[in-house]
């Protein structure tokens, strides 16, 4: 299996950050051109306005509906929607009249709570802590000599995956699977499919009333299809589904990420990993890529978001490597958001099967 199965499922969600319009190659509509009833976001970008709302609810740990009525988002029914209207334009007004800069936001406050932190909890320690040195006020140096480069790292990726000739051998991808959500639900039956150079569809079967969903990018077009509907995807969520794409063969991150370094080295589960960070040149994201620092593995993907008020991060887990036709494949996968997470099993991998190009065409609404 091919490196989208490692990738994938970031692209399935919607855009989450704003991207440079040189990298998505699309104008976005503005907030207030899009949706009814905005008031003091005005004049900003789709997928950053979009950013926004969920940094809101991440910081105060709640869902969409504390502030609006679900699926009437423009109604001002419920008192909370007010109030958070005055906190955003507390929160603009600071860092554009006081830092100068974006330093203050929901989280400086909140913390994950719907009423803010005032008080400083003491915490208790243990004798030798108490009769050792403050180590807590000792900064950590990190001995930069010692690490690789993110060239070496890259080429050490590829080999662990398979080497270049049998990754290339590999034109297409099929796998099944189940999935389980952190609301609860179990998908016991998903499917993924992948053609090189740039097509690929994702299918989750959850049965029952919200029935089947599905996203993919057939090359030119990226769609996402669910209980509400098809959507086709412009700006960032596009960008997402063809990096997804030329991502396939894993080989050439070198290409599709700028300023590439070695940041430094984290503890991830049980083993050691070097952080390579770059920026993804066709979404304009900031990424960080940790692999095992013995077999050479991706281990986790993490993606710097941002919004108006501050950045959040969401961030994937590679477990359970096994060798398919010569190429590693990581048959457990985990993404997790602030406030939302799945895991996916494979249960069956093929590869280079005889596939419909229909199989990537985009559905009818």
């Amino acid at each position: 299996m091919r490196i989208p199965i490692i990738f994938r499922a970031a692209a399935a969600l919607a855009a989450l950050a704003t991207a440079p319009g040189a990298a998505r190659g699309q104008t976005e509509q503005l907030s207030d051109q899009a949706y009814k009833n905005i008031q003091v976001l005005k004049g900003v970008p789709v997928s950053q306005f979009m950013n926004t709302m969920f940094f809101q609810r991440y910081a105060l740990g709640v869902s969409c509906s504390y502030c609006h009525v679900d699926g009437q988002w423009e109604k001002d029914d419920k008192p909370a929607k007010a109030k958070a209207r005055q906190m955003q334009q507390m929160v603009l007004d600071l860092n554009k009249n006081v830092f100068h800069e974006t330093k203050v936001n929901c989280v400086t406050c909140h913390r994950g709570s719907v009423t803010p932190q005032t008080e400083i909890v003491a915490s208790r320690i243990s004798f030798d802590q108490m009769l050792g040195p403050r180590r807590r006020l000792a900064a950590a140096v990190k001995d930069s000599t010692a690490l690789p480069s993110a060239a070496s790292v890259i080429a050490k990726y590829i080999t662990a995956l398979g080497g270049r000739e049998n990754l290339t051998k590999i034109r297409n991808t099929v796998t099944k699977g189940n999935l389980i959500t952190s609301e609860g639900r179990i998908v016991p039956f998903d499917e993924s499919y992948e053609s090189a150079p740039n097509r690929w569809v994702y299918a989750r079967h959850f049965g029952g009333t919200l029935g089947d969903f599905s996203t993919g990018f057939d090359g030119t077009t990226a769609w996402n299809k669910d209980n509400r509907g098809l959507t086709i995807h412009s700006g960032l969520a596009r960008a997402r589904s063809m990096l997804t794409a030329e991502l396939q063969t894993g080989l050439h991150l070198e290409e599709l990420y700028s300023n590439l370094k070695v940041t430094g080295t984290e503890t991830v589960g049980t083993t050691q990993n070097v952080i390579v960070s770059g920026v993804a040149k066709l979404t304009g994201l900031q990424e960080r890529l940790y692999f095992d620092a013995v077999s050479g593995l991706l281990t986790r993907r993490s993606t710097l978001t941002e919004s108006l008020f501050g950045a959040y991060s969401s961030e994937m887990y590679f477990e359970n490597y096994q060798l398919v036709d010569g190429v590693m494949i990581p048959t457990l996968v985990s993404q997790f958001t602030p406030d939302d997470g799945t895991v996916r099993k494979l249960t069956s991998i093929e590869h280079n099967v005889k596939l419909d190009p229909s199989v990537f065409a985009k559905p009818e609404k």
